[in-house]
């Protein structure tokens, strides 16, 4: 991508430059006019994967508000109503898998700075929600993941076998995380205090992850099976949101998304 900057120097800075000449040294004459109407030019080449290494590394910095808004709000509110505990165990999962397999390939990080990010929020999600629905064998199920992820990466036969087959069920096992939470705000005829921007960061953050991983880590298939269906599922739980807050109870976008950051309840839902 090569972006090219144009420069022509004033007439004051084509004096300026003659005056520059050492003292007894005659400049030509029209030396003035010249550099006054020459035109001086740089080109800055910016290839492709140093734009998605660039993008990588925002979408990190901007992972890291992911789940915010949720925990934010559960915290204050002092309440995992509605949000299904499979959901974050199957999500920190997939996030761990994920890290582990891109470890093992030895991509940059940029690649996957974001899953690191989403790997620690996701795992914070899944205290509340132990702590809030006093589920403590939650708690059980997030280490059983932690060890095995470790105990693939650490053997022989990780990087070529395990972690590949772990990788790609971790991709399917993480968009299917989303699943419980659709179906339990079809139950519940709500989507609970599931986040509107969360919901929205992660639809958006696949889309665009797609396409840094066809340029860092060569189109990796696994990666981008998993960018495809997580864009799908999250984009479906994103019209739920819309359509429960917006279609059923009137609420405008503004007030449906600024809601993550008020002090009450955002949906009359159907107990």
């Amino acid at each position: 991508l090569p972006v090219t900057f144009a420069w022509t120097p004033s007439r004051s800075c084509a004096l300026a430059r003659c005056t520059d000449a050492k003292p007894g040294v005659r400049m030509p004459r029209g030396r003035s006019r010249a550099l006054s109407t020459q035109p001086r030019a740089w080109t800055l080449a910016v290839s492709q994967a140093e734009v998605a290494t660039a993008v990588g590394y925002v979408i990190g910095a901007g992972s890291t508000a992911v789940y915010t808004p949720m925990i934010f709000r559960c915290v204050t509110r002092r309440s995992a109503e509605g949000l299904s505990p499979s959901t974050w165990q199957l999500k920190f999962a997939s996030y761990v898998c994920a890290d582990f397999y891109n470890l093992s390939r030895h991509y940059p990080i940029s690649q996957y700075a974001e899953t690191i990010t989403l790997a620690v929020q996701a795992f914070a999600m899944t205290l509340i929600v132990a702590f809030f629905g006093k589920k403590p064998d939650v708690l059980a199920g997030t280490g059983f993941i932690l060890v095995v992820g470790a105990a693939a990466y650490a053997s022989p036969s990780g990087a070529d076998v395990v972690l590949p087959a772990l990788q790609a069920i971790s991709s399917v096992a993480g968009a299917s995380a989303v699943v419980p939470q659709i179906v339990l705000n079809v139950r519940r005829g709500g989507s609970g205090e599931f986040s509107p921007v969360t919901a929205s960061l992660l639809t958006s953050g696949n889309l665009v992850r797609a396409w840094t991983t066809t340029q860092l880590a060569d189109g990796d298939p696994i990666l981008l099976a998993g960018c495809g269906l997580g864009f799908f599922v999250n984009a479906v739980l994103l019209g739920q949101i819309v359509f429960y807050g917006v279609g059923r109870d009137g609420m405008s976008l503004i007030d449906l998304f600024a809601s993550d950051f008020s002090g009450g309840s955002n949906y009359a839902d159907t107990k």
